[in-house]
């Protein structure tokens, strides 16, 4: 059986500071998968770096929007 975490979502919008509190906060409050989080940030980097832009799931994503 899978576990509701893995495949909880979490958007964080921003960066810096208040992007890294956010993940903690996921992590430490939430529940949170660590490795997931820390995953998904350097599939993103390296999306940026080989296209110059953000992922389409971030690039298209609109408040409010159900999956």
């Amino acid at each position: 059986m899978m576990d509701t975490l893995d495949m909880a979502k979490a958007y964080i919008v921003g960066g810096g500071i208040a992007s890294l509190s956010a993940a903690v906060l996921l992590i430490r409050d939430a529940g949170f998968h660590g490795a997931n989080i820390r995953d998904k940030l350097i599939d993103h980097k390296r999306y940026i770096r080989q296209y110059g832009e953000d992922m389409p799931e971030i690039r298209e994503w609109k408040w409010g929007a159900t999956t």
